[in-house]
C-alpha cells in the first residue's frame, strides 16, 4: 500500500490530537499498555515493525479519554419492553465509544404471540430488529467508525422465515449482518434430505414450516446477496472454554408438547402455555416463569425417562432433572444431571406438592365424583351414562346414596328415581343422560372412558371427587400394619393409572404401579358349567403405602363407608409413625424415543418447573454469554517468512509478546457499560489472529488452493495456539486465573485467558500492515484508487508486480517487449481481476496468483478448516464464489462447512450485491420517463457478419454475429467437439436475438454476460472468457466495433479484450471494494472504508 492511501487512513481514523506519525500512534498505545520501559519498547516495535497490531479500536482509543479498546461485544435481548430498550441503550453506547454490537433476538416472542399486558399481540423479533437499525443509524461510533450489528436467531424461531427474508429488499436492515444459528438435528434432516419433514409449527398461526423451506430459504438468500450467514450452535458449543457459565448461543433443554406442567391455573399441559406468561408451582410453591412462557425450539430427538414407580417424561438428552445423590432420614442431596447421562437405578427428585393450594376449573366436587364412578364401574353409551354398583345383600349402600345426591345437582327430569335394580344380579344401577353430556363435555365417547386431559386440567375439587369416585368403584384397603397396608387401584388399563398417578401427585400423593398380571389366555367359566380359555388383559395395581395413606385419607378418602372404616382401622393399629415419604423414584430406563417438536421455559429465581411430577431443570441461559466483548489483534505472518521457509523462533516470540499485551488491553479497557467489565474480566478471553497469510503463501511459492500451502497453515496455527496457551499458562502464574477458572474445560492446567485465539476481520490494519487481509486470498492484485482531488490512479500487489516481472524478464522478450508485455498483464488484470487467462504466461505463475475469484470454493471452505482445527474461537472469511455459483453449489458448500467442523460461514457470490453500496447514498427519485415500444423489424433474406472461434471453459464456440445498420442483429452459437451444451448455446443465441431485434441496446447483454462467472472457465487456463455467456458477450461487442486481429485455419478470429466487470464501488473513494473476512457488505482497500466494522 502505498504511503499516500496509508497516511490518509491515519489521518481519518486514527491520528490523535498532537500526533503526525505511525510512530506516534504506536507509543500512545505501548505507553498506555505496557507495565515497564522493556514492556513498552517491546510493544512499541511489534507495532512499528507492523508484525502485530491490535484491533482499530485499540489504535484509536488507548491512552485517549475514551478509553474503549474492544472491538464487538454481545448483548442480551430479553423479552420485554424494559429489556429490548435497555439493549438498544447498551448498544447505542457501544457504537458511541467505537465498538459493534451482536445481538441474539430468538428470546422474543413470535409475531402474533399475546401480550398479556396490554390485550394486544407480539410484532415479533424483526420489527425490533428496525428498530435497532435506525438507532445505529444516527449513531457514529466513536466519531470515527460507523455503527454495525450483528443480528442471529435461532433456526427453531417460529419467526425464522420472516428473518431469513428480512434483508430481501436492499437497504432493509443496512447496518445488520445476519446469520441463522442452526443447530445438528437439522443439518442432519438437510443431509438426508428429510425436506418435507415439519419443523416448526407456529404456536399462534398453525403455520407449519418444514425442513425444505428453511433451507432453500437460507440458500436462496446467499445466492441473492450472501445473507443470511450461518452458525453452527452445536460445534460452537463443543469448543466452549467455560460450559459452567452458559451455552454460546441458546439452550437445549426441552420437553415435548404433551409434556404436564403444575401451575396455579392447575394441570396445563406445554401446548397451552406457548407464549405466555404462568405461575408454575414448583413443590406447592408459585413461581412466575418468563414473559414468554414456553418457546419452542425445534424438533429434536427425544428420550422417554422410566421409572419403576411408573412416572414417565419425554424429554431431550441434554435437559438436566434432579438426581439424588444421597438421602438419609433427616438429610437429602441433589445435583442436577443431564437426562442423558441418567442410568437405571439412580434415584430422581418428584415435586412435594402436600403445600399445595387449592385451584379453579372445571368440574365440582359432585361432578368429579360421578365421573370418576362411571370410568371405574360404568357404561357411556349414546343416550346416557350408565354407573353400576354391586351390593351382596341387595341393599343400597353409602356410596349409592353419596352417587344419587351428587346426580341430583345435575340437570334431571322430575321422575328421575335414582337407583334401580337389575333383576337377578347383586347391581344397582343409575342412568341419566346429564352425566353423559358431562362426559362427553370432558372428551370422552361411547367406547372411549378414560382420564382425558380436560380431566386432567379439572379443579382440585373435581380432583377430590373424580379420584374418590375411581377409587370407591376399583379400589381396595388390604395388608396389615405388621407387613404393611396399602390402598390399591386395580385396572386393566395402564394407560388411565399412570394419568391417576399425576393426579394423585398433584394432590400429594406418591404411588406405585405394579403389573399384577400379564396378558395371555386363562380357563374361566364358559356359562354352562364348564371352564373356557379366554384372552386376559394385563392387570395392574396402583398402590399407595406409607405416609402418602395419611395424605389420601385427607384429601381424596373413601365414600364407601367399609373401606373408609378398614383404612381407619388399620391405620389406627400402627405402634409407630408411617414411613415418611421422601418423593424420590428409581430410574428404571432411559430410552430413544424418536424426534419431536420441543420446547422450553424460564422460571427465574427457582429455575426448576414440574414436568409430569419430575423435578425438571428450565434453560436459564441467555442467548450468547452476554456482554462478553472481543479483545483483538492479529500477526502479519508476512514477516515471518525467511529464506524461503516460516521463521518459528521469530513467531513464538511475537505470539508470547501479543498474549501480554492482549491481557494487558482487558486491564486498561474503559467498558461502556459495568457489565461489560464484569462479563470480560471473568473469563478474560483474547483473540491473536493472523493476516498476512496469503503474501506469506505467495513469498514461499506455494498456492493458497495447494495441499502443501493448506499443510504450512495448519503448522503455522497450531504453533501460534500452542504458544499462546503455554503464555496464558505462565501469566496465570504471575497475575493469577481468570475468576471462572473453577468449571471450565482447562482442568488443572491453569490459564489466564479462557479463549485464545479467533481469525477476526483485519480490513484496515492490514491495510495499515501492507499486507493481506486475514487468512484470505488476495481479492484483486491491482487496485484504483482516487486521491482527494479526484485523480484515479493505481495501486499494484507488490510481490505480484516483482514476480511478475521477474518471470516476463526471464523468457527472452526485448526490454521494450518485456516492459510492453508486463503493462499488457497488469491492464489485463486491472480490468478483469485475474491472469488464470494470460495463456503465454507460464501456468505455475497463473496457478500462484490466482485470486479469491479463482479459487474453487471447495479450497476456501478446506481453508477455512484447517484453521478452525486450532482455534479457540470463530473465524472471520468470506468463501468466495463466481456469479454463475448455482444454488445447488451454495447448498453444498454449507453442508461442506458443517461436516468440516466451521463454526459459521459466510458465502459471497459475485456480483450480488452490486446495488448494496450504492443504497447507502441517498436516493432520489427518478424522472419520468416515455416508454417506447419497439417491434421487431422482418429480417431481411441476407446479413453480413462475423463468426469467431472461441474457448470456453468446458468446449470451443464458433459465435456468429450478422449485422443490421452495422449493429448486431442476430447470434448463433454452435459447440465444437465434446463438452458444452448444443441446447443451451442454441437457447443463448435464440434469446439474445430476440432481445436485439426488439430494441434491446447490444451493451446491455456484453455488460450483463461480463458479470457471469462459471467454475468451468475459472480452472480452465485456455479459457477466452469468464463463462460461454462472457465469450459471447465480447464477440457481439467486437463484432460492433469491427476489429478483426488475425486468421486461423481460414476461420476469422478475433483477439477478445473484454469490457471489464462492473465495480462495486466504494461510497466515500469511490475505489473498488474487495469481498472477504465475513463482510459481505464490502472493504475498500483504498481508504478502509467498511460495511461491516
Amino acid at each position: 500500500m502505498t504511503d499516500s492511501v496509508v497516511d490518509s487512513i491515519l489521518a481519518a481514523r486514527y491520528l490523535r490530537k498532537g500526533e503526525k506519525t505511525f510512530e506516534d500512534i504506536c507509543r500512545r498505545v505501548a505507553s498506555a499498555l505496557a507495565r515497564d520501559e522493556a514492556e513498552r519498547e517491546e510493544f512499541f516495535e511489534a507495532m512499528r515493525s507492523l508484525s502485530f497490531l491490535p484491533n482499530s479500536p485499540t489504535l484509536m482509543n488507548a491512552g485517549t479519554e475514551i478509553g474503549q479498546l474492544s472491538a464487538c461485544f454481545t448483548l442480551p435481548v430479553g423479552d420485554s419492553i424494559p429489556e429490548i430498550f435497555h439493549a438498544l441503550e447498551w448498544g447505542a453506547l457501544i457504537h458511541k465509544s467505537g465498538g459493534g454490537t451482536g445481538y441474539n433476538f430468538s428470546r422474543l416472542r413470535p409475531e402474533g404471540a399475546p401480550v398479556q399486558s396490554t390485550d394486544g399481540v407480539a410484532s415479533g423479533p424483526i420489527s425490533f430488529m428496525k428498530v435497532f437499525n435506525a438507532a445505529t443509524d444516527v449513531i457514529k461510533q466513536g466519531g470515527r467508525r460507523r455503527g454495525a450489528n450483528m443480528g442471529i436467531l435461532n433456526v427453531w424461531h417460529p419467526d425464522i422465515m420472516r428473518f431469513i427474508h428480512a434483508k430481501n429488499v436492499e437497504g432493509e436492515l443496512s447496518n445488520f449482518n445476519i446469520s441463522v444459528m442452526v443447530n445438528d438435528r437439522f443439518m442432519e434432516f438437510v443431509e438426508s434430505e428429510q425436506f418435507k419433514k415439519v419443523w416448526i409449527t407456529h404456536p399462534y398461526s398453525g403455520e407449519e414450516i418444514t425442513v425444505g423451506e428453511i433451507w432453500n430459504g437460507i440458500v436462496d438468500g446467499i445466492w441473492k446477496n450472501g445473507e443470511p450467514g450461518v452458525l453452527f450452535y452445536d460445534e460452537i458449543n463443543r469448543t466452549n472454554p467455560a460450559p459452567h457459565l452458559g451455552t454460546i448461543e441458546t439452550t437445549n433443554p426441552c420437553v415435548t408438547a404433551d409434556t404436564w406442567i403444575m401451575t396455579t391455573e392447575g394441570p396445563r399441559q406445554v401446548a397451552d402455555l406457548i407464549g405466555r406468561r404462568f405461575d408454575a408451582v414448583v413443590c406447592g410453591t408459585p413461581a412466575s416463569s418468563g414473559p414468554e412462557g414456553f418457546f419452542q425450539t425445534g424438533a429434536k430427538a427425544v428420550l422417554r425417562l422410566c421409572t419403576g414407580e411408573g412416572y414417565q417424561l419425554a424429554l431431550t438428552a441434554d435437559h438436566p432433572v434432579c438426581r439424588v445423590e444421597s438421602m438419609t432420614r433427616s438429610r437429602m442431596e441433589t445435583e442436577w444431571v443431564r437426562a442423558g447421562d441418567l442410568c437405571a437405578g439412580d434415584r430422581v427428585l418428584l415435586h412435594d406438592h402436600r403445600a399445595c393450594a387449592a385451584w379453579d376449573g372445571a368440574l365440582t366436587e359432585e361432578q368429579g365424583y360421578l365421573l370418576g364412578m362411571l370410568v371405574g364401574d360404568g357404561t357411556l353409551k349414546k343416550d346416557a351414562a350408565v354407573l353400576s354398583v354391586w351390593s351382596a345383600a341387595g341393599a343400597p349402600t353409602p356410596v349409592m346414596a353419596h352417587a344419587e345426591t351428587c346426580a341430583r345437582t345435575l340437570d334431571h327430569r322430575a321422575d328421575f328415581s335414582g337407583w334401580f335394580p337389575v333383576e337377578g344380579r347383586d347391581e344397582f344401577r343409575l342412568k341419566l343422560s346429564a352425566v353423559r353430556d358431562l362426559a362427553t363435555a370432558m372428551g370422552m365417547a361411547p367406547g372411549a372412558k378414560g382420564i382425558t386431559p380436560a380431566i386432567e386440567q379439572a379443579s382440585s375439587a373435581g380432583y377430590r371427587g373424580f379420584l374418590a369416585g375411581l377409587f370407591d368403584a376399583d379400589g381396595s384397603v388390604q395388608g396389615t400394619p405388621a407387613k404393611g397396608v396399602t390402598v390399591r387401584l386395580s385396572q386393566s388399563s395402564r394407560p388411565l393409572l399412570l394419568a391417576a398417578q399425576r393426579m394423585l401427585l398433584r394432590m400429594g400423593i406418591r404411588s406405585t404401579i405394579y403389573r399384577r398380571r400379564a396378558a395371555g389366555h386363562r380357563p374361566l367359566p364358559d356359562g354352562r358349567g364348564g371352564l373356557k380359555s379366554y384372552a386376559v388383559r394385563s392387570q395392574y395395581d396402583l398402590v399407595v403405602s406409607g405416609e402418602n395413606l395419611l395424605t389420601f385419607r385427607e384429601r381424596v378418602g373413601f365414600r364407601d363407608e367399609t373401606k373408609a372404616a378398614r383404612l381407619n382401622e388399620l391405620l389406627a393399629k400402627y405402634a409407630r409413625n408411617l414411613k415418611r415419604e421422601r418423593y424420590v423414584a428409581t430410574v428404571a430406563s432411559v430410552a430413544a424415543a424418536g424426534t419431536e417438536a420441543v420446547y422450553d421455559v424460564q422460571v427465574p429465581g427457582v429455575n426448576a418447573f414440574d414436568a409430569n411430577g419430575f423435578v425438571a431443570h428450565n434453560c436459564g441461559e441467555q442467548p450468547l454469554l452476554p456482554f462478553e466483548s472481543c479483545v483483538l489483534g492479529s500477526i502479519n505472518l508476512a514477516k515471518y517468512v525467511k529464506d524461503g521457509a516460516i521463521d518459528e523462533a521469530g513467531l513464538k516470540t511475537v505470539t508470547k509478546m501479543a498474549v501480554r499485551f492482549l491481557d494487558a488491553v482487558i486491564d486498561e479497557n474503559v467498558f461502556p457499560i459495568p457489565q461489560i467489565g464484569e462479563a470480560t474480566r471473568k473469563t478474560r478471553k483474547i483473540g491473536l489472529g493472523l493476516m498476512g497469510v496469503h503474501d506469506a503463501l505467495l513469498m514461499l511459492g506455494m498456492p493458497y488452493d495447494s495441499d502443501e500451502g493448506r499443510a504450512v497453515c495448519e503448522q503455522v496455527m497450531a504453533l501460534v495456539t500452542e504458544t499462546a496457551i503455554e503464555e496464558s499458562h505462565v501469566l496465570a502464574g504471575e497475575k493469577g486465573t481468570f475468576p471462572a477458572f473453577e468449571g471450565s474445560v482447562w482442568g488443572d492446567s491453569e490459564m489466564r485467558n479462557a479463549a485464545l485465539t479467533t481469525i477476526a476481520p483485519t480490513g484496515t490494519i492490514s491495510l495499515l500492515a501492507g499486507c493481506s487481509s486475514g487468512i484470505e486470498p488476495v481479492f484483486s492484485y491491482a487496485y484504483t484508487r482516487k486521491n482527494t482531488v479526484g485523480k484515479t490512479f493505481m495501486i499494484l500487489h507488490p510481490i505480484f508486480e516483482a514476480e511478475l516481472r521477474r518471470v516476463v524478464g526471464g523468457m527472452g522478450f526485448s526490454a521494450e517487449e518485456e516492459e510492453a508485455r508486463v503493462k499488457e498483464v497488469i491492464e489485463h488484470v486491472h480490468e478483469t481481476g485475474t491472469v488464470r487467462d494470460v495463456a503465454w504466461l507460464p501456468a505455475s505463475f497463473r496457478h500462484l496468483f490466482r485470486t479469491a475469484l479463482d479459487i474453487d470454493w471447495r479450497d476456501h471452505v478446506r481453508m477455512q478448516a484447517v484453521f478452525q482445527k486450532h482455534v479457540h474461537a470463530s473465524i472471520s472469511k468470506t468463501i468466495n464464489m463466481p456469479n454463475a455459483a448455482t444454488r445447488e453449489e451454495i447448498a453444498e458448500a454449507v453442508l461442506m462447512a458443517w461436516k468440516s467442523g466451521l463454526k459459521g460461514m459466510t458465502i459471497y457470490r459475485t456480483g450480488s450485491r452490486e446495488d448494496v453500496v450504492l443504497a447507502l447514498k441517498e436516493k432520489k427519485p427518478a424522472p419520468a420517463v416515455e416508454v417506447e415500444v419497439k417491434v421487431a423489424a422482418p429480417r431481411p433474406k441476407e446479413l453480413a457478419g462475423k463468426t469467431y472461434l472461441c474457448q470456453s471453459g468446458c468446449c470451443r464456440l464458433y459465435i456468429t454475429v450478422n449485422l443490421l445498420d452495422g449493429k448486431p442483429w442476430e447470434v448463433f452459437i454452435r459447440t465444437v467437439g465434446s463438452g458444452g451444451c448444443e441446447a443451451n448455446s442454441n437457447a443463448l443465441g435464440r434469446s439474445i436475438s430476440t432481445g436485439l431485434q426488439n430494441g434491446v441496446p447490444y451493451q446491455k447483454f456484453v455488460k450483463q454476460f461480463a458479470k457471469v462467472n462459471c467454475i468451468a472457465a475459472l480452472k480452465n487456463p485456455e479459457a477466452e472468457g469468464l463463462s460461454c455467456a462472457d465469450v459471447v458477450g465480447k464477440c457481439i461487442d467486437l463484432a460492433a466495433s469491427k476489429q478483426t486481429i488475425a486468421t486461423l485455419d481460414n476461420w476469422t478470429v478475433t483477439e477478445i479484450s473484454g469490457p471489464g466487470k462492473t465495480k462495486n464501488l466504494c461510497p466515500e473513494c469511490g475505489a473498488e471494494l474487495d469481498f472477504g473476512e465475513g463482510c459481505n457488505q464490502g472493504i475498500c482497500k483504498s481508504c478502509g472504508w467498511s460495511g461491516c466494522n
